[in-house]
């Protein structure tokens, strides 16, 4: 077995479970459906039922979005933002289906529970795919919402957007239709001849129209019902979009990251890991006592960090700190280049699954001067 092959698994040819093992397998899946099946049912009763908790002045529709009497409608992303745009993301699709003023809408995180959570990446993990065939589109769905009611909460995967796309829609569907209840009973008039535009109920006949903030309170008391998101011809907003809604407060500063948190009495840990994958750390000595101060040290089988009370310090100090590493006979030593290598090398032969590929061709041949390719890479972690 060559190096490369160690690092990188073939899943080209899946093994095919033995008759045995399959029997065994389905016998044990049975069980454990029957006995989940009462748990599982509880949980998604939970879920459908699931209010994100509103704030001062704000009604909850649902597990997704609130709307406040000032009008602006805030919404719950179940991920974390990290730059790739997804409190924007989010916040697009419920503006699209509430048809509300996209200056009217703000982000903030999903707290814990079942009703955000994210089975993608298991999915992913399984290779589970819908499929063209009824059956396997089916088979698929099923197992989705399985995993989903197994509360796992994650970012990560590229399926932040697979994750939210439907139910965000969904959600926000659901509350347009309240809204429009609710003005049509004030109205006295048929709900389906309303219409909403720009964070307001409408009514083309008469020309009335209310504030989804003066509807909000009433509505939010009612119970929705599952109401089918817009087809994709009657968007507005997707595939335009809308402006980043972090946009500020990362430009001026006022955002609030995790490494901004400041307690009474904390400190600051700077890590440092075994540098090749199997050492051991044999051990550590921090610098001489004059510029330790009241540093303190913290270490595992492979890996130490140094707690003091500044980041700043305690990275000054690990980097300085005497540490020895031993390797273990039994062990494969990895580092990023050995990964990097046989990466390209199984590029090179092929090997494994092609999960996704996209080709943008335009429309018409265009004659290109320059040609330009490039690979992009990113640590081993």
């Amino acid at each position: 077995m060559t190096a490369d092959q160690a690092l990188i698994r073939d899943v080209a040819r899946p093994r095919r479970p033995a008759r045995r093992a399959f029997i065994a397998t389905a016998a044990l899946v049975g069980g454990g459906l029957a006995v989940a099946a009462g748990t599982l049912g509880y949980r998604a009763v939970r879920v459908a039922g699931t209010r994100v908790p509103a704030q001062s002045g704000e009604s909850s529709f649902n597990a997704w979005l609130t709307i406040g009497r000032d009008g602006v409608v805030s919404v719950s992303v179940p991920h974390q933002e990290m730059g790739q745009g997804v409190h924007t993301l989010v916040a697009l699709l419920v503006a699209e289906e509430l048809d509300c003023d996209p200056a009217k809408i703000s982000a903030r995180a999903a707290p814990l529970g079942l009703a955000w959570s994210n089975p993608i990446p298991l999915l992913d993990a399984l290779l589970l795919r819908p499929g063209q065939e009824p059956l396997a589109s089916i088979a698929h769905r099923g197992v989705e919402s399985l995993l989903r009611l197994t509360g796992m909460q994650m970012t990560g995967g590229s399926s932040s957007a697979r994750n939210c796309w439907n139910a965000a829609r969904a959600a926000a569907a659901g509350a347009r239709a309240l809204l429009l209840r609710v003005a049509a009973r004030r109205w006295n008039v048929p709900a389906d001849r309303l219409r909403t535009l720009s964070s307001r109920v409408v009514d083309p006949v008469t020309g009335l129209s209310l504030g989804f903030g003066d509807l909000a309170d009433e509505a939010a008391q009612l119970d929705g019902r599952r109401v089918d998101p817009k087809p994709r011809e009657q968007y507005r907003l997707a595939g335009r979009g809308i402006r980043r809604l972090d946009a500020r407060a990362k430009s001026d500063g006022s955002a609030r990251f995790a490494s901004d948190i400041r307690l009474p009495g904390m400190r600051f840990a700077s890590v440092r890991h075994a540098p090749s994958l199997g050492e051991r750390l044999g051990s550590v000595k921090l610098p001489d006592e004059s510029r330790a101060g009241d540093a303190g040290l913290v270490s595992g089988s492979d890996w130490f960090a140094v707690v003091a009370s500044s980041w700043w310090l305690a990275d000054q100090l690990a980097a300085a700190s005497d540490a020895q590493w031993t390797s273990k006979s039994d062990a494969r030593a990895l580092s990023s280049d050995a990964y990097r290598q046989a990466l390209r090398a199984a590029v090179e032969r092929k090997a494994g699954r092609e999960l996704a590929s996209r080709i943008d061709t335009p429309e018409r041949p265009v004659a290109a001067r320059k040609t330009v390719q490039a690979d992009y890479e990113v640590p081993y972690v």
